[in-house]
C-alpha cells in the first residue's frame, strides 16, 4: 500500500465543522412514538435520545447534533413509523452538490 506524499496530503479537505458535511435530517413523528428506545440503541452515532415524563417518553435529537450518516437504521427497526430520514445529504461550503433531476435506473445495454 503507497502512502501520500506531502503535497498530496495537503490537497485533502478538512472538514472543521460538522455543519459543513451533513449526511441526514432525522424526522420524527411525535404522535406514532411510543418511546420504545430501539432507535437510540441502534443509532450508530449517537444522536437520538428519549426525553418527557416516566410514562410518556419520546425520542428527539440531541441538541447540537448533526452527525446522522443516514444508516437508516433507527428507521428500519422502527415498528410504528416513528422516524424517517427527510434528506440523505447537504453539503456547503467548498463542498459541491449534484443535483441533476430524480434518480432513475441505470442503462442495461449500451
Amino acid at each position: 500500500m503507497a502512502l501520500l506524499s506531502k503535497k498530496e496530503m495537503k490537497r485533502i479537505p478538512i472538514v472543521d465543522d460538522a455543519n459543513d458535511s451533513q449526511f441526514g435530517v432525522v424526522a420524527i413523528d411525535l404522535e406514532n412514538c411510543n418511546g420504545c428506545k430501539m432507535c437510540t440503541i441502534i443509532c450508530p452515532c449517537d444522536v437520538l435520545e428519549l426525553y418527557g415524563p416516566r410514562h410518556d417518553k419520546k425520542v428527539r435529537i440531541k441538541e447540537g447534533l448533526s452527525m446522522c450518516l443516514s444508516c437508516d437504521n433507527c428507521h428500519a427497526i422502527c415498528e410504528y413509523d416513528a422516524i424517517s430520514i427527510e434528506q440523505t445529504y447537504n453539503f456547503v461550503g467548498r463542498y459541491k452538490q449534484l443535483n441533476r433531476g430524480a434518480a432513475i435506473q441505470p442503462r442495461l445495454k449500451y
